[in-house]
């Protein structure tokens, strides 16, 4: 069985016995937003060797990474298993990425088992922990740690400007053809906004909480760190480390990357927009 599904310039195709690729792949992203994309391939199977061997590398939360004949094995475990006993492993090997399991899988989303973001880093495109609104057809970004008020600022422009709801916690951007565009990524947290469709990058806004609405001007470096902060990157890998803060340094030369000390009113909304239509 093979299902496909569209992520920004990648068209991945999970290929599988049925019931494991119908359990594995939710019911997102199965519409083509591009005319040309980037073929790979998702290879589901069983094993009964999970053992992790190789150079460790890392641990994040559910998975362990080692080093093995020049290639990188992601091994899983389940973060509510005290003992992280390791039930499956994945594994890329050029445009194909073999993802086995033992006993079942906890149910991570799949960008999770195939390293997506890696792969996206190799096509000038990388996740932003932010949440967006598409106003008068761009995409504006609000960026910046939890509980900081994306999702808030990103409802009053819903409200107050009648802005359309794109994408509640992670948005992809990507160098399209020599510029910037927003896509869909299949990670929204617990917002339901989550719309697989493509916007010119029109700002991304660095939000910081305050009494007062002001405009902070960031310096290119500042505006690199932050945009790095809160990407979605293998940060135990270093040439992944180097395309990122290219991809930043980038945007800080391209777009505007705007900060906002910022109340939950209308008045922030007023004080973005004001800056934006003078730029």
């Amino acid at each position: 069985m093979e299902q496909r599904r569209y992520i920004g310039p990648i068209a991945l195709t999970f290929s599988g016995e049925e019931g494991l690729v119908s359990r594995f792949v939710p019911d997102d992203f199965c519409e083509p937003q591009n005319s040309e994309y980037v073929d790979y391939t998702a290879d589901l199977g069983w094993t009964t060797d999970v053992q992790p061997k190789g150079d460790f590398l890392a641990k994040n939360i559910g998975v362990r990474i080692y080093r093995r004949d020049g290639r990188e094995y992601r091994y899983y475990y389940s973060p509510l298993d005290l003992t992280e006993q390791t039930f499956g492993y994945s594994v890329q090997d050029g445009r194909t990425i073999h993802v086995r399991f033992h006993n079942g899988f906890y149910r991570y989303h799949y960008y999770n088992y195939v390293g997506l973001e890696h792969l996206l880093l190799e096509h000038q495109a990388v996740p932003l922990h932010s949440a967006s609104v598409i106003h008068q057809g761009q995409a504006i970004l609000f960026s910046a740690p939890s509980e900081t008020g994306k999702s808030t600022q990103a409802d009053l422009w819903k409200k107050h400007r009648g802005a359309k709801p794109f994408n509640g916690d992670r948005n992809l951007l990507w160098k399209r053809n020599g510029e910037w565009v927003v896509t869909g990524f299949p990670c929204h947290g617990t917002s339901p906004d989550c719309v697989n469709t493509c916007a010119p990058l029109r700002a991304i806004v660095v939000l910081r909480q305050a009494k007062t609405d002001r405009i902070r001007i960031l310096s290119k470096m500042e505006k690199t760190l932050a945009l790095v902060s809160e990407m979605t990157i293998n940060r135990w890998n270093p040439t992944d480390q180097d395309m990122a803060y290219a991809l930043a340094a980038d945007l800080a030369e391209h777009i505007d990357i705007i900060g906002l000390d910022c109340t939950m009113e209308q008045s922030a909304v007023e004080t973005l927009e004001g800056y934006l239509e003078r730029r």
